[in-house]
């Protein structure tokens, strides 16, 4: 098993986005800033990243000083991208019957968690474990899961490597199956 630090900032000073910055959000993947607006709420003046979403239609608005609290986050270094394929090309830890012992809710719940953690790493974990080759069949939460581990993954190596999504996935499918 591997282990690397994953990194996230922990200092809000440290998180610093421009207007055209691609960012990760936790619960949504990738989206761009759009813009900086200057609003009140509640009596109180703030300054709030404005970022689009355009795979799921959403616009968020998150308050400057509360990027680091909420998970917003840089696209992913070289290494984080180099390890993640790495843990793709690696066979899944444990055999397919130690996997049925734990629920399959129990199982969900925690790719889930891994997905909304906003961690490439742990997107390429959630991929690997429930890749199936050959047109193996998921069941409907499996795919569900799946599918949504492997578009956030596949929005930001598209974006970091300067290619289409359809060659991100194509070089994460014949990573997956090489190993």
């Amino acid at each position: 098993m591997f282990t690397q630090k994953i990194s996230q900032p922990t200092d809000v000073n440290e998180v610093n986005f421009q207007v055209g910055d691609n960012v990760v959000y936790p619960m949504h993947g990738v989206g761009i800033i759009i813009s900086e607006e200057n609003q009140s709420v509640a009596g109180v003046d703030m300054t709030v990243y404005v970022i689009s979403f355009s795979h799921d239609r959403v616009t968020l608005r998150i308050p400057k000083n509360r990027t680091a609290k909420v998970g917003l986050r840089s696209l992913s270094s070289e290494s984080d991208v180099e390890f993640a394929f790495k843990i793709l090309s690696n066979k899944i830890r444990s055999s397919k019957n130690q996997r049925g012992r734990i629920m399959w809710s129990k199982r969900a719940r925690k790719y889930e968690s891994m997905i909304h953690s906003g961690s490439l790493i742990l997107l390429a974990e959630v991929i690997r474990d429930l890749y199936k080759p050959d047109g193996e069949d998921h069941s409907y939460s499996e795919k569900q899961i799946y599918d949504t581990a492997m578009l956030r993954f596949v929005q930001e190596y598209s974006i970091l490597k300067k290619v289409t999504k359809d060659e991100a996935l194509q070089k994460i499918i014949s990573t997956l199956n090489y190993s």
